[in-house]
C-alpha cells in the first residue's frame, strides 16, 4: 500500500512532514528537543481556520466527500474544529497509535525497544509498510489491545475494528495521540518515549512527505504518519497526522481525515489543498500577527471593514509569503483598492474639503461603518458636512456663498463667474449641497490634490485606528508627493511599535 506513492508529489490528510533521520537503533532515539509547551487556552481563540468560507469552498469543490480536521496550537491553547462529529477509518494513520502501543508498553516493562519491535517499527512507519503493522498489532492483542492503548491515551471517540485499517476515528482523538506520544500530554510517556517515538514518525521515506507539509519551511521538522487505502465502504480513504515544530515557536498538531474518492491522487490533492490553508493559518508569522492568514484576515479587516473571501484569503497569504515577508504589500495593495477609495476615500476628501482636517477616530469609524453599511450615502454624508459649523462658521450661506467657499476648500482656487452660476442654478434646480460638495471632493482635480493626505489618514485610520498627528502628515504627505511608495508607509507602520500594540 505505501511503496506506490513514490510518484506522488501531493499530500494526503493533513500530516506534517518533513526530512529527518531515522532512529539508529531500538534504544539509540535522536535528540529531540523540548516538547512544546501545552499552554492553557486563552479566552480570545476566536481567529478560526475553519471559517464558513472554507467550509462552503470544501462543499464547493469536493461534493459528497468527507472531511474532518483538528488543529490544537501549543503555545496558544487554542483548539480548531472542523466537521468534529465525523469519524473516519483511520487507514496506515493508526500506526502512529500502534507505535504508541509499542513504545507504552515497553515503558512499563522497564526497557527499550527490543530488536524485533525495531526490526518491526522501522518498516511499518517508514514506508507505512502492512504486515509490519499487523504483527506489532497482534502482538499488543489486537482489537481488545488497541482498546486498552486508547484508554491509556484518553481516546474517547475511537472504535477499533479488524481489519485495523477499518477501525473508527475522529481527527481530535488522533490529535490526542500526538499531544501524549510527542508533547508528554497527561505525563502518559517519560521523555525518553517520546524521544523514541518522535524519531520514528520524523524517518518517513520521502515520497510519503505530502500532506500537512504543503507551506511548511522545508527546514522544519515534522513527526507525522499518512494514511491512505481503498475499501469497499469508503472508497479511497487519505488522511494525515502529525506535528509541526515552529523554530524558536512552539508547535501545532493538525489531522485531517477524508474518504469517499475515486482515486487516491483525487484525495491526496484535495488534502494537499486544505494542508495549505492551515500552513498559511499556523505556520510562518507575518510580522506582529502569528501567520499570513491571520494577517490577511485582519488587514482585510482593518482596510475594507470586512472579513475577507476565502479565495482573497489564500491569494494575499500568498503574497505575504512562507517567511511572512509580503505584509506592506498586501496592506498596499488593499489600500488602493476601488472598495476603500468609494467608501473612506470619498470621506476623508469630504472631510479635507469640507472642513479642513482629518475626522476624530471615532467619526472615522462610525462614519467609515455608515458608508458600507449603506446607513447613509456619500452624499448624505456631504449634506451633513456641507451645514456644519466647521463649513459655514454659523453663517447662514447664500447659494453663491456655497460654491465659492466649496470649490475655495476642496480645489484651493475660486470658481469662475460662468462656473458659479452653473452651480448655483443647479442648486436653485433642486441638487442638496452635499450632492454638490461631493461633486467637488471627487472631481479628478481634487483626488490628485488630495491623494496624499487622504492616503496617510487611510493609513492611520486603518492600521492605528486614530488621525495622523501634524508631525506625521508634514513627514509623510510630501515624500508620497515626491514618488515614495504606499508600501513604503505601510511597512513603516506595519513595523511600528503601536501596530503591533494592537494585537
Amino acid at each position: 500500500m505505501a511503496r506506490r506513492l513514490a510518484t506522488l508529489t501531493a499530500a494526503t490528510v493533513l500530516v506534517l512532514t518533513v526530512v529527518a533521520a531515522g532512529p539508529a537503533g531500538a534504544d539509540a532515539p535522536t535528540a529531540a528537543p523540548r516538547p512544546a509547551r501545552q499552554a492553557e487556552p486563552r479566552a480570545a481563540c476566536t481567529e478560526n481556520p475553519f471559517t464558513a468560507g472554507f467550509a462552503a469552498e470544501v462543499a464547493r469543490r469536493w461534493p459528497g466527500k468527507r472531511f474532518t480536521a483538528a488543529l490544537f496550537d501549543s503555545v496558544t491553547g487554542c483548539e480548531y474544529l472542523f466537521r468534529p462529529d465525523v469519524r473516519i477509518t483511520t487507514a496506515s494513520v493508526l500506526k502512529a497509535e500502534i507505535l504508541a502501543g509499542v513504545v507504552l508498553r515497553a515503558q512499563q516493562q522497564g526497557r527499550g525497544l527490543t530488536a524485533w519491535e525495531h526490526s518491526q517499527v522501522v518498516p511499518m512507519i517508514r514506508y507505512s509498510d502492512d504486515p509490519t503493522a499487523s504483527a506489532l498489532w497482534r502482538s499488543l492483542g489486537g482489537v481488545s489491545g488497541m482498546r486498552g492503548v486508547d484508554r491509556a491515551l484518553g481516546l474517547t471517540a475511537t472504535t477499533q475494528a479488524s481489519p485495523w485499517g477499518l477501525t473508527l476515528t475522529t481527527a481530535r482523538d488522533r490529535n490526542t495521540v500526538l499531544r501524549r506520544l510527542i508533547w508528554g500530554l497527561g505525563g502518559t510517556y517519560t521523555a525518553a518515549s517520546r524521544m523514541r517515538a518522535r524519531a520514528y514518525l520524523l524517518d518517513v521515506t520521502p515520497s510519503q512527505r505530502w500532506g500537512i507539509t504543503n507551506g511548511v519551511p522545508s527546514s522544519w521538522r515534522v513527526p507525522m504518519k499518512n494514511g491512505f487505502f481503498t475499501s469497499q465502504c469508503c472508497r479511497w480513504r487519505t488522511n494525515t497526522s502529525g506535528v509541526v515544530e515552529r523554530p524558536g515557536r512552539g508547535a501545532y498538531a493538525l489531522t485531517v481525515l477524508s474518504d469517499g474518492w475515486a482515486t487516491e491522487a483525487q484525495g491526496i490533492a484535495a488534502v494537499d489543498t486544505i494542508s495549505g490553508v492551515v500552513a498559511d493559518w499556523a505556520a510562518a508569522t507575518a510580522g506582529p500577527h502569528p501567520s499570513a492568514a491571520r494577517a490577511v484576515h485582519r488587514s482585510v479587516g482593518d482596510v475594507l471593514g470586512r472579513a475577507p473571501s476565502y479565495d482573497e484569503e489564500r491569494w494575499w497569504s500568498a503574497r505575504i509569503g512562507t517567511w511572512g515577508t509580503g505584509g506592506p504589500d498586501v496592506l498596499a495593495e488593499l489600500l488602493s483598492t476601488n472598495e476603500l477609495d468609494v467608501h473612506v476615500g470619498r470621506m476623508l476628501r469630504l472631510y479635507l474639503g469640507g472642513l479642513g482636517t482629518m475626522p476624530s477616530a471615532q467619526a472615522y469609524a462610525y462614519r467609515a461603518w455608515q458608508l458600507r453599511t449603506g446607513r447613509i450615502t456619500a452624499t448624505q454624508l456631504g449634506d451633513d458636512i456641507a451645514a456644519s459649523l466647521g463649513f459655514t462658521g454659523g453663517a447662514s450661506l447664500t447659494d453663491e456663498q456655497f460654491v465659492d467657499r466649496a470649490v475655495e476648500r476642496t480645489l484651493g482656487r475660486t470658481p469662475s463667474d460662468a462656473s458659479r452660476q452653473r452651480w448655483v442654478d443647479r442648486l436653485q434646480g433642486g441638487m442638496s449641497r452635499g450632492a454638490v460638495l461631493l461633486h467637488f471632493a471627487d472631481s479628478a482635480e481634487a483626488r490628485w490634490v488630495r491623494y496624499a493626505p487622504v492616503k496617510v489618514g487611510e493609513v492611520w485610520g486603518s492600521m492605528l485606528r486614530r488621525p495622523p498627528a501634524q508631525a506625521d502628515i508634514d513627514a509623510w504627505v510630501p515624500r508620497l508627493q515626491s514618488g515614495t511608495s504606499l508600501t513604503s508607509l505601510a511597512a513603516m507602520v506595519f513595523r511600528s511599535r503601536e501596530y503591533a500594540g494592537r494585537w
